[in-house]
């Protein structure tokens, strides 16, 4: 926190976290909900919080950071380099429509202008209520489970993991994450070979107004096997339209094997999509802290494994 004259005028929590990257184990940190008084605005306190943030996480044994700035924050960020964060990817999420009409219906007022609009979409989307053809090469048994924190530790051991920066994904973190949420109420789809737990979505639904959109906000796969994502999608899919989704959202943009798979199956990204509460960009950073004792340059966004469930505001 920044104080002047005794008053609090500032602040900039972190939020401290564990990335595995194989056996390794690296103390990282994620800036959240960095706030100024009005009175002392550009002014450089927002500056000198995040270097002195930095500078004592360091002392304390943090080699790494990253967060989501939206593009007001991301501004700052590309302007002071000396801030040391660099915007390496947007989120760009990608989305299945089951229900056009509603969803356009978020982004266009009423009246007639904004009828023949959302007749146009419904009618350019017209295969959107088709769900798409997602063959794999093997069949799994995936089913919804009520936890599966117990096989986690084993699974994010994995191969997958020996070339990506990711959250340390153990017991602890499933329970403390997902399990425990005070508010929302998350839901696990597994793939199963046998007993074998291959690969995982964390899913929950989200009403905005009449629309209700399902969150994939979590997922992993044993090799980063794309057979093992795409069996769980088409689950997921037809459980999303049992229950009556207007629309699902994924991010992928870190996976790119993964996000070609959806690209080809007619998943539309958010830039394509008139969809009023995705209008909110947001961006992937990620400062080292100057730090030289890295597996990997964490600068390259396909070193990364990041989900939605990694930004943990408001998620």
């Amino acid at each position: 926190m920044t104080e002047s004259k005794g008053e609090i005028v500032g602040a900039r929590p972190l939020i401290p976290c564990r990335i595995r990257f194989g056996d390794r184990i690296l103390k990282a940190a994620q800036p959240c909900d960095p706030m100024v008084h009005p009175d002392h605005r550009k002014k450089g306190v927002f500056t000198r919080m995040n270097d002195f943030s930095i500078i004592d996480a360091r002392k304390k044994g943090f080699s790494l950071f990253y967060s989501f700035p939206n593009p007001s924050v991301r501004k700052i960020y590309q302007k002071s380099k000396s801030l040391g964060w660099t915007v390496i990817a947007k989120t760009d999420p990608s989305y299945w429509i089951f229900c056009p009409k509603n969803v356009i219906s978020t982004a266009l007022p009423n009246g007639f202008p904004s009828s023949i609009g959302k007749i146009a979409f419904r009618l350019f989307y017209r295969k959107k209520s088709k769900l798409p053809s997602l063959i794999t090469a093997k069949s799994y048994d995936t089913n919804v489970e009520h936890a599966m924190t117990n096989e986690i530790g084993d699974l994010s051991k994995d191969t997958h993991n020996t070339c990506k920066l990711n959250t340390m994904r153990d017991e602890s973190y499933m329970r403390w994450r997902f399990m425990k949420h005070p508010e929302n109420n998350y839901r696990f789809l597994c793939a199963r070979k046998g007993k074998e737990l291959l690969g995982y979505f964390v899913f929950r639904t989200v009403t905005y107004g009449k629309v209700v959109e399902a969150q994939i906000v979590d997922y992993a796969a044993k090799a980063d096997c794309v057979d093992v994502y795409l069996s769980l999608m088409s689950e997921a899919l037809n459980i999303f339209q049992r229950e009556g989704c207007d629309l699902m959202s994924i991010w992928a943009f870190t996976q790119p094997e993964f996000q070609r798979e959806l690209d080809r199956c007619g998943f539309i990204r958010r830039s394509s999509l008139p969809y009023k509460p995705s209008k909110g960009d947001y961006y992937f950073s990620v400062n080292k802290a100057m730090s030289t004792d890295l597996p990997v340059d964490p600068m390259d966004q396909e070193h990364w494994h990041i989900t939605q469930s990694d930004r943990l505001v408001p998620y």
